[in-house]
């Protein structure tokens, strides 16, 4: 009894230290792309994207996706392909993608109210919040979170 109750809080002393580690990074599906499609977090969405801080002028389309998702897996070509056919207009449209079955990257995902993968929003150039996104919902999205 003694034995199981130390391998207990040995175990429990590993669950913990892992978590106080932070969360682990999960690799995302557009890694390795370069620089066509601009690879967001959770401490460069927002700055990227709303106020004072983005590109002036400048629309952003965002996908909000899960690397484990289906369906975010078979839309990542056509992401990719329209990355590349708007790539000569980076300075009017950028094109990016945030992770968000990355645990790092879960409170700004809950901020911006994704409830499903892929969600695509559009941030127009005046946006100063997450409600000033326009957002395509798809019709087959991985279970909602």
């Amino acid at each position: 009894m003694s034995l199981l109750l130390a391998l207990f809080f040995v175990v429990l002393v590993v669950v913990l230290d892992d978590e106080a580690q932070g969360a682990k990074h999960i690799p995302g599906l557009y890694e390795g792309d370069g620089d066509i499609i601009v690879k967001l977090d959770q401490d460069t969405l927002d700055a990227h994207v709303l106020g004072s801080e983005s590109e002036a002028g400048a629309l952003w389309l965002v996908e909000f996706y899960a690397s484990w998702c289906g369906h975010c897996q078979s839309f990542a070509p056509a992401w990719r392909s329209l990355a590349r056919r708007l790539n000569p207009w980076h300075g009017v449209v950028h094109v990016a993608a945030i992770n968000c079955g990355d645990d790092a990257n879960y409170h700004i995902c809950q901020r911006h109210q994704i409830r499903g993968y892929p969600t695509i929003k559009i941030f127009p150039p005046a946006a100063d919040s997450p409600g000033d996104a326009i957002i395509i919902r798809w019709l087959c999205v991985c279970v909602c979170v």
